[in-house]
C-alpha cells in the first residue's frame, strides 16, 4: 500500500485540475452515475475519569473544542481564525467515576458508484479531535484517507487527509466563484486567517484569473501580516503593498499585467465595500460580514460556520442574496446544520426556497449561476466526502507521473 505524505498531496493537486474534476464529478454524481456519499458521521470518544473531567478533556475550553472540530470535520478550516464558538464537555453523567468526551472521530465514506467510469474507487476520511493533544505537544487534529478499490475492497493507499481538505475545501469555493462570482472581478478581501486563508486565496486566482487585487484581514494584525509574506513569498506574481498604502493602489496607477497585489487591511467595513469576491473562513460565533457594507455584484464565500451556533454573515448578506443563495449540497448539512443558514430562516430573514442550489446543479446546469451584473450572491459550504474521493483518486492517479 502506497503512502502519500502532505508534500506529495499538495505537489499532486493543482488547483485548475481539481477544480476541472470537480466540477466533472458534481455534473456526473447529479446525473446519478458519479460518486455516492452517505452522510458523514460524528462520534464522541469517551474515558472513565475521577477528577471532575480534567484528565478527560486536559483542561480544554469550549473555543478550542470548536476550533479543532473545524479541522477536521467542516468545510476545513484548518487552524482556523478567531471565533467564539461554545462547545459542550460531552459524554458527561454524575454517576461514580463518570466519562467525559476526550476526543472526537469523524468518518466519512464515499465511493464510485458507475460501473462505466474505469477503475473504481472506495475511499475513507478518518479524522480525530484531540484539543487536550496540545498541553503534550502533540497536534490536536489527525486526518488521514484510506483509499480502496471498490471492485476487490484492497487498501490502495494512505493520504495525508490534512492536505486534502485544505486542497478541496478551497477548490470547491473556487469552482462555486466561477458560476456565482463576475467574471470580471479583480478584487478579493480574503478574511480570517486560519492555514486555509492562503489555499482559498489561491484556488480563487486560479478560477478568476480576472482579479488583481487581494486584501486580507483578520483580528490579530500580526497573524494577518504573517500570512500577506508567506503569500508574497510563495509565487513571484504577488507584490506586496505596504498597511499604509491605499488598498486599491495596485488597481489605479499602471499595475503589470500578471502581478496580483497583497495588502493587509484593517477596515474591514471598507475592505468589503471594495471587493468583488468576499471569502471567509474563520471560526465566528457572531456575524464579521454585514450586508449594508457590500457593493452590488459582490460575490460572498462562506466557509467557516459549520455549526448553528457560528455564523460569519449577519441577515443583511442573506436578504441581499435572496433567491441567489447556493450551498455545496441541498441534501448534506449546509442547510441544517450550518449558522449562517440556519439563523437567518430562523428569524424569517429567507426561507429555505431561497436557496436557489448547489454545485451539482450548477455544474450540471441545471441551475443558471451569476443571471445579473448587479447580482448579490452567496456560496455556503461545509465540506462533502465527494470531494475528498475525486482529490485521493487525482492523487493516485498521479503516482507514476
Amino acid at each position: 500500500m502506497r503512502v502519500f505524505s502532505a508534500e506529495e498531496v499538495h505537489s499532486a493537486l493543482p488547483y485548475d485540475a481539481l477544480i476541472d474534476h470537480l466540477r466533472l464529478a458534481f455534473r456526473a454524481s447529479r446525473s446519478g452515475d458519479g460518486i455516492a456519499a452517505p452522510p458523514r458521521q460524528h462520534y464522541s470518544i469517551e474515558r472513565r475519569c475521577e477528577d471532575d473531567g480534567a484528565e478527560a478533556n486536559n483542561g480544554t475550553d469550549a473555543r478550542s473544542w470548536a476550533e479543532h472540530e473545524a479541522a477536521a470535520g467542516g468545510a476545513g478550516v484548518v487552524g482556523g481564525e478567531e471565533g467564539g464558538a461554545e462547545r459542550g464537555s460531552g459524554g458527561g453523567n454524575e454517576a461514580e467515576g463518570r466519562r467525559q468526551a476526550v476526543g472526537t472521530l469523524l468518518v466519512m465514506p464515499a465511493w464510485d458508484s458507475d460501473h462505466d467510469m474505469g477503475e473504481p474507487f472506495l475511499g475513507v476520511k478518518l479524522a480525530t479531535v484531540y484539543p487536550g493533544n496540545a498541553r503534550h505537544g502533540l497536534p490536536s487534529v489527525a486526518a488521514s484517507y484510506l483509499l480502496s478499490s471498490a471492485a476487490t475492497g484492497v487498501p490502495l493507499a494512505l493520504i495525508d487527509g490534512t492536505a486534502i481538505t485544505l486542497r478541496r475545501t478551497a477548490a470547491a469555493s473556487a469552482l462555486a466563484a466561477h458560476y456565482l462570482a463576475r467574471p470580471d472581478s479583480k478584487v478579493l478581501l480574503m478574511v480570517g486567517t486560519g492555514n486555509l486563508a492562503p489555499h482559498l486565496v489561491l484556488a480563487h486566482l486560479s478560477a478568476t484569473p480576472s482579479l488583481r487585487s487581494v486584501l486580507l484581514w483578520g483580528r490579530t494584525l500580526a497573524k494577518t501580516q504573517q500570512v500577506a509574506q508567506e503569500l508574497a513569498s510563495s509565487h513571484p506574481m504577488f507584490r506586496l503593498i505596504e498597511s499604509g498604502d491605499s488598498a486599491s493602489e495596485g488597481l489605479e496607477e499602471g499595475q503589470e499585467e500578471g502581478v496580483v497585489c497583497v495588502q493587509v487591511v484593517s477596515d474591514l467595513e471598507h475592505a468589503v465595500g471594495m471587493a468583488d469576491i468576499v471569502s471567509c473562513a474563520t471560526l465566528a460565533a457572531e456575524p464579521i460580514v454585514c450586508g449594508r457594507w457590500l457593493k452590488p455584484a459582490t460575490h460572498v464565500d462562506l466557509v467557516g460556520g459549520f455549526r448553528p451556533d457560528m455564523r460569519e454573515a449577519d441577515d443583511d448578506v442573506m436578504i441581499a442574496a435572496k433567491g441567489s443563495i447556493f450551498v455545496d449540497s441541498k441534501e448534506g448539512d449546509a442547510i441544517t446544520e450550518a449558522g449562517d443558514l440556519v439563523k437567518p430562516i430562523a428569524s424569517g430573514a429567507i426561507v429555505e426556497g431561497d436557496i436557489r442550489g448547489d454545485l451539482f446543479d450548477l455544474c450540471s446546469k441545471r441551475v443558471q449561476g451569476r443571471r445579473g451584473e448587479e447580482e448579490i450572491t452567496v456560496f455556503k459550504s461545509v465540506g462533502l466526502a465527494l470531494e475528498d474521493l475525486v482529490a485521493a483518486k487525482l492523487v493516485w492517479n498521479k503516482r507514476a507521473m
